[in-house]
């Protein structure tokens, strides 16, 4: 029995994890897609926008990366429910409105439910489950009867109510279940043989919406005939107008894409996403084999236009990073490198990595005795901190030598530097900035943690020898060598020593700037007072 159940945007992998990936090459930019591809139906949009108006009815709650499940119920009693995978965000406050009622819409059989999901624009890594489950059990079957007038209708629009058009969908245990690959405003309802009509000649502007709204005129008929004959079997018409279809959305939207996103990365997600979410839904349908017959030749040359947006986007990201030193290119640079391997592009940025991943510190610290008995200051070079990767943390050493040396009555002294160590698991670093493709502005990720920084100063503590004579006839007294700083450094912050590892330094004050961070430890007790200065500086290297 020939069942088709469509699964819209399935995409496992990566995507637009900066980005609400919309299309933003227009429709027809590489002269396909008018007609000249073979296809039929409209490529160029006339958009429907309605006015959305929404209840008072929300449910939110902050989902991670582990995924979750936000559930409203509207004022009928009907149950909306979304179920957002593992991998499917990184970190974001997720909330659904209840949709009251729409105008404008061509659902002159009302709205059945529907919700607007935020934040808007955000594009998911992997797709996510919006299921209604009516409170009417029979409204399913009486919307797909062949003797009502208003036929079962999934929607989705954009933004406020831009681009509405009509949405793909499933029937699952007499719920409506509509994968949906990112957040804006989704929903069904009844529509007439008019409102059907009417929608023909409003297609989205979005290629990618234009397909799915035609997609769903075939596969809510293909449901509509099966509700009447178990036995039903869709006509293999029917295969050669999906084809056509994503023939149309891969010459109008797909292809552009990748041909722009080889030489400008700030698309390249947007790029992919479109992409794989046309060769997931072609899968899906059955319109593609494994061999990607009969598209083979097109998808051969959208690979090669992303497999060199990977390598220049690799390059660009590492001029960023030097040029704007704008250390959130750390995470872009991994972040590319992973799609690419996924893609099965196997770009390496081992080389890239190693020049960008690199921090500098500089530590400066005096102490003195209140009474004025001594002062004594010592500061490093600039420590280089490259990322060792075996062991996953910045390491790095160089010397911590004498600035300052002041006792009462010193008639002379020397000094001798000691070994500065500095390591730490990580330093967190911004997310990139995360563009929208359609212009809709995302909300910024949580700022990451402040980092926790273990100082050690070894093997040789930076050690004075100073000799004093206090009045004329008296003998000079000299001191042996002694860490004077050293020790007053460990007796005033005891608090943060370990004395199996050394000092750990949290609570860091971040700019991501330059100084990249910054960190004080003043404190005095028991007549010691200390001032201590630690600066953290991002140092990519060309």
């Amino acid at each position: 029995m020939k069942i088709r159940l469509f699964l819209a945007v399935v995409f496992v992998g990566m995507s637009c994890i900066f980005a609400g990936c919309t299309n933003p090459v227009q429709p027809g930019a590489n002269g396909k897609g008018n007609g000249d591809d073979g296809g039929s139906g409209p490529s160029q949009g006339n958009p429907l926008t309605v006015q959305v108006n929404l209840s008072s009815t929300t449910s939110s709650g902050a989902v991670d990366s582990a995924g979750g499940e936000i559930q409203v119920t509207d004022q009928n009693g009907n149950v909306i429910t979304l179920s957002i995978p593992e991998g499917a965000v990184y970190e974001e406050q997720v909330s659904m409105t209840v949709i009251s009622s729409l105008d404008g819409a061509t659902l002159s059989g009302g709205l059945l439910a529907g919700v607007d999901i935020q934040p808007d624009g955000l594009q998911l890594l992997k797709p996510a489950m919006l299921t209604i489950e009516p409170a009417d059990p029979d409204i399913i079957a009486d919307l797909l009867s062949m003797d009502s007038e208003y036929l079962m209708t999934t929607f989705a629009y954009r933004g406020n109510g831009s681009d509405f058009h009509y949405y793909p969908y499933r029937i699952v245990d007499d719920k409506i279940v509509m994968i949906i690959q990112g957040f804006s405003g989704y929903g069904g309802g009844g529509a007439n043989q008019g409102d059907r009509q009417s929608q023909k000649s409003h297609p989205p502007s979005d290629p990618r919406d234009q397909a799915n709204q035609e997609i769903e005129e075939i596969l809510t008929e293909e449901a509509r005939q099966q509700q009447e004959d178990p036995d039903y079997q869709p006509p293999e018409e029917n295969q050669e107008k999906l084809t056509e279809i994503l023939r149309r959305w891969l010459h109008d939207s797909v292809i552009p894409m990748a041909e722009a996103a080889e030489t400008d990365d700030s698309i390249l997600h947007c790029a992919v996403n479109e992409w794989l979410t046309w060769e997931a839904t072609a899968q899906i349908l059955g319109v593609i084999d494994v061999d990607r017959n009969p598209f083979t030749a097109e998808i051969a040359t959208i690979t090669g236009h992303i497999r060199n947006g990977y390598q220049n986007a690799l390059n660009r990201s590492h001029q960023r990073a030097v040029s704007n030193n704008d250390a959130s290119e750390i995470q872009m640079t991994l972040l590319l490198e992973a799609e690419s391997q996924l893609l099965g592009f196997d770009h390496d940025a081992t080389e890239i990595l190693e020049k960008i991943r690199r921090f500098e510190l500089e530590f400066e610290s005096e102490i003195s005795e209140s009474g004025g008995g001594f002062t004594v200051g010592v500061e490093t070079e600039t420590i280089m901190l490259p990322f060792d990767e075996d062991n996953f943390k910045y390491t790095g050493t160089g010397p911590i030598s004498h600035v300052k040396v002041e006792f009462l009555c010193m008639i002379s002294h020397s000094t001798s530097p000691g070994t500065f160590f500095a390591e730490t698991g990580d330093i967190p670093v911004p997310r990139p900035t995360r563009p929208s493709c359609d212009g809709r502005t995302l909300p910024q990720p949580p700022a990451p943690p402040s980092p926790d920084m273990l100082l050690v100063i070894v093997p040789g503590l930076p050690i004075e020898e100073v000799t004093i004579q206090c009045e004329d006839h008296e003998e000079p007294v000299p001191y042996p060598f002694q860490p004077v700083w050293f020790g007053s450094f460990g007796f005033l912050h005891e608090d943060i020593l370990d004395e199996s590892e050394g000092f750990l330094v949290t609570g860091w004050n971040i700019t991501f700037g330059q100084p990249y961070a910054t960190k004080t430890l003043s404190k005095s007790a028991d007549g010691l007072i200390g001032n201590t200065e630690l600066t953290l500086h991002y140092a990519p290297l060309p």
